[in-house]
């Protein structure tokens, strides 16, 4: 498995999914995403956040984050597998803004 941090556009990194894998660690010393391809190919995000993982915060942070990183609105994502774990599914129910613009047109 290969590790870096994201530093281009993720929505082109990810291939423009509905869904993407999660795996989360609460109580980190900074709220940032990596991007995780592992040995099958397939690619998944590695997400910190500063929260602790009691009464849903972290998955808000977790949510938060990823919408700010995907320009999206938090309303937009749903964790759909994995509530109670540190490996997530979440639904993303938005275009990408670029591809919002194409379609207003």
């Amino acid at each position: 498995m290969s590790r870096r941090k994201l530093q281009h556009n993720l929505w082109e990194e990810l291939g423009y999914p509905k869904t993407i894998h999660v795996r989360v660690t609460p109580k980190a010393s900074r709220n940032e995403i990596c991007l995780d391809t592992l040995e099958t190919g397939d690619k998944r995000l590695r997400v910190y956040v500063t929260t602790v993982p009691e009464d849903g915060k972290a998955n808000k942070a977790v949510l938060a984050l990823i919408a700010k990183t995907l320009s999206l609105s938090k309303s937009s994502l749903k964790i759909i597998q994995g509530e109670t774990t540190r490996d997530k599914v979440i639904a993303i129910n938005a275009l990408p803004p670029q591809k919002q613009n194409l379609t207003a047109s």
